[in-house]
């Protein structure tokens, strides 16, 4: 399936076709519900920035949405440790 770049209506269609793999993803790396609601909304986002750049001859949809899901979710990783360490760095003990 060759989706419309433009439509945005297109655009969930194609989504919520594949939709198990954001219930995949965010329930392989989040324990926590809310946790998995937060990853699905931000796999979303980057999949919906993406999309014009979405090249069917290239990857089927399903395998760039999968790539993508997991890109965000390694982002996420490194940002929450990242978080972590700088709000450990900035509790000094004096």
């Amino acid at each position: 399936m060759m989706p419309d770049k433009n439509n945005q209506d297109a655009f969930l269609a194609v989504l919520n076709a594949h939709k198990g793999i954001l219930y995949k993803v965010s329930n392989a790396y989040c324990a926590r519900p809310e946790d998995r609601n937060d990853l699905v909304q931000e796999i979303i986002v980057e999949l919906w920035r993406a999309y014009s750049g979405f090249d069917a001859t290239r990857a089927q949809f399903s395998t760039w949405m999968y790539r993508i899901a997991l890109n965000v979710r390694s982002l996420c990783i490194v940002v929450k440790r990242g978080a972590f360490k700088m709000r450990f760095s900035s509790t000094r003990w004096r």
